[in-house]
């Protein structure tokens, strides 16, 4: 809104500045001067009032024309200007454990440490200013980190630095901003603040930190390096006053100009006789201060700051207590830690525990000292006292407190407390049943009222009872819900369909599932596969019937259309295609397609020849070049040809070196002569007449990267890289549409990374690109690179397909490369991305990064193969799944039979940070697989684990379905499952999956669900018969939600879990059960 002033009548001008002008000149002295200022004008001013009112008056009298130009005049349009203020904060300071402390610097760490900066932006709504930008800068100090900064709005300003605590800071109900990133040490931060979250007014900023490591800000106290600050850009009126810079003059108030009333003119006085006090006072000169500059920021050496914590600082002696002094902080380093206990014993430790004997009061000093020998203290008082036994407090809790009968519910009596120990435990469930363990679970078979009491006693026999009320109601059955789904619902005749309805439900069971396909068929299976031979839409029903005979229908509607008649595709192959006349060469045409079927083929060998079989055999008795020609036609006439060349040399004249076994082809029978490499292996293995050995292209011990090439750039079919004396040394290589060929590596090659060649950061030992129907057999075969030459980098990968197609991997055993063992991506630009991969049987070991990783591919399978060892650069796991572009995708990709372990990060992680939801859904299945001592040292900033899941700090995940079934876990060292993903991103099933002696070093929960702050859901997850057994005193599953509006969505599962102590289900941070939504998770313990 704006704002147009009406300028003040002129003659209300002048009154005042007459009436000012009488008291000034009938003033004597300063105090009438005052008094004249400061007593009460209200009579004259009221008396001007009227006057006003009177000139208004005649005014009104006037004609409206007569009026109209003056009010023109007098109004005036306000300006508005954009401005730019830096505002420093009021207070800052951070929490620890509970505690605040003002330093010169202030922390963060997840869980740990949350920093909170106030600010005074209300001089820009005094002058009429309007919020446009807001800025948040910020220096790291003497402690980088990384991960996610976000900054959110406190609900209060109702602290200072000097007495924030736990119980004083404000709370944090709006988040206005965040940055991921790496923190560097001196380096500036900024995070854009959502201005339309602030009022220009008091306010609290409070910033969390999670996804990494901690780090230190530099606050507004320290010497060298500049604190916090807002940059706020605003509009203000033009003529409005200014604000003066924060960072210029922190403590400088503008003040407002002084209106008319306040308006004070100076009175030149009369001097006195001065008395005989004053002019001894006259005769001391007067004294005029110089203002002093201001003090240089020092650079010296600052003593360092001792943080004392102590737990607990009460109790009943003995009392161990936990005292913490590495919270203690100096501009360079504490050295030295001095404790004092106050009962003759002392500690030089950092974080020492130690027990009071007797009863009484010990001022507990602690003394740091830095390098330069600079020190401080600071003390605490524990307080022991006299050890009394009292009765304890019996605390009983239910899992739930009402239901349909057979209810079952978890019976927990843990909080249950006594200044010496409980000894007993006793629970009455009022239907003739007991329990005696601290926590347990009871069903309750029959409706009622169960005042179901818990009785404690201690050692001395003083007991204690509580009570909770559980009811249990008779169960009304409810009708089921049935949910019919295809896997495609249109397409031409005859098209097979896959149905679906087991995703049906009833609130007991299912019992029978009906489908009428609406063709004379039907089907009494939950999920039946049907074909449709003729065109038409098919309304399909879906009945499902639970026990009590109540049934629910679904309907789904095919469409099937009529299949037009397509060409066929004629293929043609032979083998060999080049040699010595008379050549017969074996033709093929099986590889033909027709979307019927082919009635007729025809072979025309132009040197005079025609054939309709199939799969002829010829014989070439003259030396020329034939393209032979195959035609094929379908049923119903439509035909298609293509052509293959065959070449057919002379045949030299023999000169009695009978072994030369083939000439140029490759070795013959006995693969010896020239072109087999001799006893060195050209006679190894049963290989086709047309087979090449690439020890024939010149193999050089030191150096065989020229033969190496040059035998796979020969066109020629099925190349043999054969064993030598020596290995297979080579530079990088890359190789460009390599089609139709079998490249064998022989047992006991190792294709060997030449040292000193691999200088860039991404030369690559075999890469591929654009390579089509590709065999890659190498059972006891070596692909070896030298890890430990490659201290820079990642990406020195040992084998890649680079926008590959139909290609086959088997038995290779791929070793210490500097990246990934194996990768399969598309163009580095996100498109045309792999297809049709196979690796089977490979052994993949000991890489810098991973041991495969795919970025982008289609219908990949991966078979009885083996990842293990990746180490020297985050993630370190054994699989990666992570495109790096929106468009590239993940779809069919399997696992079966495989081993993952021993790597330092995940076995299995799939990220998809860089997809969205118009990114191709995901389809990935991991099957009969295991899982073992994986997360051995991983710091690439997420919890440890053996599968990971996370889909970044998006709003809209890509979707898809991912499946572990029949996977197990074994020897685990941590948790086997850590998410970090929004219910509406992917869907993960375990199904049938078993999990054995895990969590051997750990300290979280075996399965762990959670999201980011920024994210509003979490969930998408379906446990199905999961079975675990383990001895670690830690929970199967923890849900942690980071704010109490985030809703848990579709996590359904059923366990069955063998632990010493029973732990179940925790839910933790903002978790809000009200928030569930379809929501399961049933578990029992063995």
């Amino acid at each position: 809104m704006k704002f147009h002033p009406t300028a003040p009548s002129k003659s209300f001008i002048g009154f005042v500045c007459i009436f000012l002008l009488i008291i000034i000149s009938c003033s004597k002295d300063s105090e009438l001067l005052k008094d004249a200022i400061l007593a009460d004008p209200s009579t004259e001013i009221k008396e001007d009032t009227n006057e006003i009112s009177e000139e208004i008056t005649e005014e009104e009298l006037v004609p409206e024309e007569a009026v109209l130009p003056e009010e023109e005049e007098i109004i005036e349009e306000k300006i508005y200007e954009t401005r730019t203020t830096i505002f420093t904060p009021i207070h800052d300071a951070h929490l620890q454990s509970g505690k605040g402390y003002n330093q010169d610097l202030i922390r963060l760490d997840e869980g740990h440490r949350e920093s909170y900066l106030m600010f005074d932006i209300s001089p820009i709504d005094s002058i009429g200013g309007i919020l446009e930008e807001v800025h948040l800068e910020f220096t790291i100090s003497t402690d980088d980190g990384h991960g996610t900064i976000s900054v959110l709005k406190g609900d209060s300003t109702e602290w200072s630095e000097h007495d924030i605590s736990e119980i004083t800071a404000p709370k944090s109900d709006t988040i206005l901003g965040s940055t991921t990133n790496d923190y560097l040490v001196n380096q500036t931060q900024e995070i854009i603040l959502d201005q339309e979250k602030l009022n220009p007014e008091m306010l609290t900023l409070v910033l969390k930190h999670e996804d990494g490591n901690d780090l230190a800000i530099a606050s507004k106290e320290h010497s060298s390096k500049n604190g916090p600050k807002l940059v706020i850009t605003y509009s203000a009126p033009q003529d409005s006053e200014s604000i003066v810079s924060a960072n210029q003059n922190p403590t400088t108030e503008i003040p407002a100009q002084p209106s008319i009333e306040e308006v004070v003119t100076p009175v030149t006085e009369t001097p006195e006789e001065p008395t005989k006090e004053e002019e001894v006072n006259n005769d001391t000169p007067e004294v005029i201060e110089e203002e002093k500059p201001d003090t240089p920021i020092s650079t010296e050496n600052q003593s360092p700051i001792a943080v004392v914590d102590a737990s607990p600082s009460s109790g009943t002696a003995p009392l161990k207590v936990s005292f913490t002094g590495n919270n203690s902080s100096d501009d360079e380093e504490v050295k030295n830690y001095g404790w004092n206990f106050g009962d003759g014993s002392s500690s030089n430790e950092a974080t020492p525990s130690h027990t009071f004997e007797k009863a009484g009061t010990f001022k507990v000093v602690l003394t740091v000292q830095d390098a330069q020998g600079k020190i401080d203290t600071e003390e605490t008082t524990i307080t022991v006292k006299a050890k009394e036994n009292n009765a304890p407090t019996a605390v009983a809790k239910a899992s739930v407190t009402s239901g349909e009968a057979p209810l079952k519910v978890s019976f927990d009596g843990k909080e249950s407390s006594d200044d010496i120990g409980i000894t007993s435990y006793l629970w009455d469930f009022k239907d003739d049943d007991k329990g005696s363990s601290s926590s347990t679970s009871h069903t309750f078979s029959k409706a009622g009222t169960y005042e179901v009491v818990l009785t404690v006693k201690d050692k001395d026999g003083l007991e204690d009872t509580d009570t909770v009320t559980i009811t249990v109601t008779e169960k009304k059955n409810e009708a089921p819900t049935a949910k019919a789904s295809a896997n495609t619902t249109e397409g031409e005749a005859p098209l097979e369909i896959q149905f679906k309805g087991s995703s049906s439900t009833d609130d007991k069971a299912v019992k029978n599932y009906f489908w009428d396909f609406k063709d004379g068929s039907t089907s009494t299976s939950s999920n039946p596969p049907h074909s449709f031979t003729k065109k038409g839409t098919y309304n399909v029903i879906l009945t499902v019937t639970d026990d009590e005979g109540l049934k629910d229908s679904e309907t789904i509607a095919i469409i099937i259309t009529e299949t037009e008649n397509e060409a066929p595709v004629a293929v043609a192959s032979g083998s060999p295609l080049t040699g010595y006349a008379p050549l017969k060469v074996e033709l093929k045409a099986y590889n033909s397609t027709d979307d019927k079927e082919i009635k007729g083929y025809f072979w025309d060998f132009n040197d005079g020849s025609t054939t309709t079989t199939k799969n002829p055999s010829h014989t070439f008795a003259d030396p020329g070049t034939y393209q032979v020609e195959l035609s094929v036609k379908d049923e119903e006439g439509l035909t298609h040809a293509t052509t293959i060349e065959v070449k057919v040399n002379e045949r030299p004249v023999d000169n009695g070196g009978g072994d030369t076994g083939g000439g140029d082809t490759g070795g013959g029978d006995t693969g010896g002569g020239d072109t087999g490499g001799g006893d060195t292996g050209g006679s190894s293995g049963n290989y086709p007449s047309n087979a090449v050995f690439a020890s024939s292209y010149g193999f050089k011990s030191g150096d065989a990267t020229s033969a190496f090439e040059n035998a796979l750039n020969s066109g020629s079919s099925y190349v043999v890289i054969d064993k030598q004396n020596s290995d297979w040394v080579i530079s990088p290589t890359k190789f460009f549409d390599l089609t139709n060929m079998t490249i064998v590596f022989e047992p006991g090659v190792k294709l060997k990374a030449k040292s000193g060649s691999f200088s860039k950061s991404n030369d690559q030992l075999f890469q591929i690109v654009r390579g089509k129907n590709l065999k890659i057999i190498g059972t006891g075969a070596y692909f070896s690179m030298n890890k430990s030459e490659y201290s820079s980098g990642e990406h020195r990968h040992a084998l890649r397909l680079r926008s590959c197609e139909n290609v086959t991997i088997t038995g290779l055993i791929i070793e210490n490369s500097g990246g990934d063992g194996v990768l399969i991506s598309g163009d580095d630009d996100g498109t045309d991305p792999s297809k049709n991969i196979t690796i089977e049987s490979i052994t993949s070991k000991n890489h810098k990064r991973m041991g495969l990783t795919i970025i982008n591919a289609q219908d990949v399978w991966i078979k009885n193969s083996t990842f293990s060892g990746s180490n020297g650069k985050d993630p370190q796991a054994g699989i990666d799944l992570e495109p790096n572009f929106p468009n590239e995708r993940l779809i069919n990709i399997n696992f079966s039979g495989c081993n993952f372990t021993n790597n330092h990060g995940a076995g299995f992680q799939i990220g998809t940070k860089n997809m969205t939801s118009s990114s191709s859904p995901i389809d990935v299945t991991i099957k009969n697989s295991n899982f073992s001592n994986n997360s051995k040292n991983s710091g690439y900033g997420y919890q440890n684990t053996e599968i990971l899941f996370s889909s970044g700090n998006t709003t809209n995940p890509v979707k898809g379905n991912v499946l572990f079934e029949n996977v197990t876990f074994n020897g685990s060292y941590n948790s086997i499952i850590f998410s970090k993903t929004p219910a509406d991103s992917y869907h993960v099933t375990f199904k049938n999956c078993v999990a054995n002696n895990v969590s051997t070093n750990g300290s979280n929960a075996i399965i762990k669900l959670e999201a980011l702050s920024t994210q509003n859901t979490l969930g998408g997850f379906t446990f199905d018969n999961f079975v675990m057994n383990y001895s670690k005193n830690v929970p199967f599953m923890e849900i942690n939600a980071p704010t109490s509006g985030l809703t848990v969505k579709n996590v359904n599962g059923t366990f069955r879990i063998s632990q010493p102590t029973d732990m179940e289900l925790v839910y933790s941070g903002g978790y809000n059960p009200s928030k569930n939504s379809n929501v399961s998770i049933e578990y029992s313990f063995k």
